[in-house]
């Protein structure tokens, strides 16, 4: 079930709601980094925050402790 833009299994389990986000963090990924040789820095931080952070936030209260978690951590850290 998805509710407010997070997917909500019934016993709690959060795997579907990370490769989802996963999936889309990838591609916010791919897209700051093809724009990297073609705009400013300040540009690539704007886009950074507006798509990736924002995205990265909403609901980690809830399911930020999930085991699952740790790949969206490693999108995050990439260069």
């Amino acid at each position: 079930m998805k509710l407010l833009g997070i997917y909500v299994m019934e016993n709690l389990n959060w795997q579907r709601h990370v490769k989802f986000l996963g999936s889309t963090l990838s591609k916010t990924y791919y897209m700051i980094r093809a724009l990297k040789q073609t705009v400013n820095n300040y540009i690539l931080w704007n886009i950074y925050f507006a798509h990736f952070q924002s995205k990265m936030r909403y609901g980690i209260v809830l399911w930020g402790r999930s085991r699952e978690c740790m790949k969206l951590l490693n999108i995050q850290k990439k260069r």
